[in-house]
């Protein structure tokens, strides 16, 4: 989704949610994967190390008005 576009801008993260049970991954969320859509428009999972910034603030449900887990 491109930065510009309307449904980027309610959203203050490129990430969805985040999971903390994945696979080892290491860093200071050894567990955490987070949910994203890439480029080309596919979503799937990210590991925590491959962010830069703080991901705490990543919502641990999916916020599409109905709370699922992530």
């Amino acid at each position: 989704m491109p930065p510009s576009s309307p449904a980027r801008q309610r959203r203050p993260s490129w990430f969805e949610c985040r999971r903390d049970t994945g696979a080892y991954v290491g860093g200071p969320h050894p567990n955490r994967w987070l949910w994203t859509q890439a480029d080309d428009g596919k979503w799937g999972w990210m590991k925590d190390t491959d962010i830069y910034s703080e991901t705490d603030p990543v919502p641990t449900h999916i916020g599409n008005g109905i709370p699922q887990p992530c």
